[in-house]
């Protein structure tokens, strides 16, 4: 664990020295890019975001399970 909280400390800090054009610079290194309870708040929208995606809309399946016929003819 000490190695990953170091390894992300060193990518920031490799990174702000980058967006300066100055490598050998001094830079300012970091573990998060917000405060914890912002970061918190974050993963807990990313993760609904991606539980909602594996939802099936109820509109979209008819009550035979086999997906509803489009109003619309395809186009030939």
């Amino acid at each position: 664990m000490t190695v990953l909280v170091s390894l992300r400390y060193l990518q920031t800090a490799v990174e702000g020295a980058m967006a300066l054009e100055d490598p050998e610079g001094e830079s300012v290194g970091y573990l998060l890019e917000k405060g914890v309870k912002e970061t918190i708040e974050d993963v807990k929208i990313n993760v609904m975001t991606m539980l909602k995606l594996a939802q099936v809309d109820p509109a979209e399946a008819s009550p035979d399970g086999e997906k509803a016929a489009d109003a619309t003819p395809p186009a030939s």
